[in-house]
């Protein structure tokens, strides 16, 4: 009996637990986005690959279950995309811009370390994004006489996926500003895993890739 007693009553010392600790909170995050696509390297040869620079910025809910771990949802407003400066060669010069804006859902796993005023964390989850608009911009110089296009991307027409599917690695930092106000920093690896070119006679499978850095804050709700 006193066998069954033990992990019945870890049980219920681990549930006041989380009660005592349990917060919820809503808050704000803005940053910048690096932003790349994979297999673009392979064109280093003949092109200059650059990142977009873009905005990241969206609304949090963070539910606190222990001093330790915690689920922090986010509503994301994303820019991505990529660069390309081709190198020149008889004459001709060009670069091609791909810019997509995503709308963003990640539900990230946020587990914390240290207490008092500082406490650093660690985030991790998937992300899925859905492709509000973009913009395709060529511009090539032959012979000294520029031509410059710029066309609105049509997701389908296009052959450009519009779901994005991918993973979110990051570090930062949480500042206590009294009474559980929470200014957070944070810096973030983004990995997708979508095949963004539709078209299967297409050789090329680029997908997302970027780095981000943010600041935020978060306001609790309860506690």
């Amino acid at each position: 009996m006193k066998n069954f007693k033990l992990p019945v009553l870890l049980v219920l010392c681990l549930g006041m637990t989380v009660s005592t600790f349990a917060q919820l909170s809503i808050g704000a995050r803005t940053g910048v986005r690096f932003a790349q696509m994979s297999d673009f390297a392979d064109l280093e040869e003949v092109a200059e690959v650059n990142n977009r620079i873009g905005l990241e910025t969206g609304a949090i809910v963070s539910y606190r279950f222990s001093p330790f771990f915690s689920l922090q949802s986010e509503l994301n407003f994303v820019q991505k995309g990529v660069e390309v400066i081709y190198v020149e060669e008889d004459g001709f010069s060009g670069s091609g811009k791909i810019g997509v804006n995503y709308l963003e859902f990640a539900p990230l796993a946020r587990l914390s370390y240290g207490s008092g005023s500082v406490e650093g964390f660690l985030l991790v989850g998937p992300s899925i994004g859905y492709g509000l608009n973009g913009t395709i911009i060529s511009e090539e110089t032959f012979l000294g006489e520029t031509f410059k296009e710029e066309d609105d991307l049509d997701f389908e027409d296009d052959e450009f996926a519009r779901t994005d599917v991918g993973a979110i690695f990051g570090l930062g930092l949480g500042f206590n500003l009294g009474n559980d106000l929470m200014l957070t920093v944070d810096g973030r690896y983004n990995m997708g895993f979508t095949n963004l070119a539709t078209d299967e006679d297409v050789d090329m499978e680029p997908s997302n890739r970027g780095i981000s850095a943010s600041i935020g804050l978060l306001v609790p709700l309860s506690k």
